[in-house]
């Protein structure tokens, strides 16, 4: 499926609970309601590549699959429908772009 993703930082707690960067290392997700589903979607791994610019970047993916776990929830206003955590971002994109069209499963 494809959606617009970007990146942000996330806290010590996050919405999931016994969740977090601490116990859950540091490739991390929060997603929107598409995929939230009532908290359902704790703890489920997302496999994530970057497809395209979601913006004036012209060149911002990096080639690579990531997988990372999905351990918050993102509130609107949201920076995409998966919000990756800066290292996982990374892995995919150029930080600069700040937001990119991405594939996930």
């Amino acid at each position: 499926m494809l959606c617009p993703s970007g990146f942000l930082f996330f806290l010590a707690a996050a919405a999931c609970a016994g969740f977090n960067m601490q116990n859950s290392g540091v490739m991390v997700a929060g997603v929107r309601d598409e995929l939230w589903d009532n908290g359902r979607a704790c703890g489920r791994m997302l496999t994530v590549r970057c497809v395209g610019p979601a913006n004036p970047n012209p060149h911002p993916c990096k080639a690579g699959v990531i997988t990372v776990k999905v351990v918050d929830y993102c509130r609107q206003p949201c920076n995409g429908v998966i919000n990756l955590s800066r290292d996982a971002f990374g892995k995919i994109a150029v930080l600069d772009a700040g937001k990119v069209r991405v594939d996930y499963s």
